[in-house]
């Protein structure tokens, strides 16, 4: 049966440094991440004393040793090298590449973060949250979020639910919107007015009624809200 054996090559003169050394930088001071590097011997037998007799196993033969990299230099130290504070060797090796890997994907990362944050605070900017933003035929932005083609209440205490699209809108279809009663109710009637509001719904007690394209419709409701008022808003957002 084959086996691995690994023999470990570190000197007698470096154990103390390998056991209690101070293992930094000789360039910038930083602190020394420990690597252990495997080289093969080939295949062959390995030899093992037990009390009073000799073992052997065949199999694959790797001598393993620590070498300590700096993550800002990229250098690369043997104990030997720490011990006699000599200069280390630039690493060619995995860790060396893993640096320049890392770091080329943490500056990615930190671009990505950016352009998030200057996208989340530009739509926020104009997207602020208890308004409508920039809306369009079949588009609407309220609150800080996307509404595409559907329409929409929102009462004066800040409630909002989505309703089904009727070009005929009388007292049934807002009376969700009054209660609690609001200082001013705003009816929009399509970006292109296609919609009918019957008579009685023009005309409410202690309500102001302001029926207007849904373009001056959210508009209105943006500065009334600004304004300390009470709004409710029912929301035609196509035709």
């Amino acid at each position: 049966m084959s086996t691995v054996s690994y023999h470990f090559d570190i000197e007698l003169v470096d154990l103390w440094m390998f056991l209690f050394g101070r293992k930094h930088c000789l360039r910038c001071g930083g602190r020394l991440r420990r690597r252990w590097e495997k080289v093969s011997r080939g295949s062959g037998m390995s030899w093992e004393l037990h009390g009073a007799s000799l073992k052997g196993t065949y199999g694959d033969r790797y001598d393993v040793k620590p070498f300590y990299d700096c993550r800002a230099c990229g250098l690369s130290y043997t104990l030997g090298q720490l011990r006699q504070r000599e200069p280390g060797e630039a690493n060619p090796g995995p860790v060396a590449g893993d640096i320049r890997k890392r770091t080329a994907t943490r500056g990615m990362a930190a671009k990505v973060t950016l352009v998030a944050a200057v996208a989340a605070g530009a739509w926020l900017a104009f997207n602020p949250p208890g308004r409508f933003g920039p809306s369009c035929f079949g588009y609407t932005a309220y609150n800080s979020i996307p509404r595409p083609v559907t329409d929409l209440q929102i009462r004066s205490d800040g409630k909002l639910r989505y309703v089904r699209k009727t070009h005929d809108l009388g007292l049934a279809q807002v009376a969700w919107l009054l209660e609690p009663r609001p200082d001013v109710l705003v009816v929009s009637i399509g970006w292109s007015s296609v919609v009918q509001v019957r008579p009685e719904l023009t005309s409410l007690p202690d309500v102001e009624v302001r029926i207007l394209p849904t373009g001056a419709a959210l508009d209105a409701f943006n500065s009334l809200t600004l304004a300390g008022r009470a709004v409710a808003i029912h929301v035609h957002s196509t035709c």
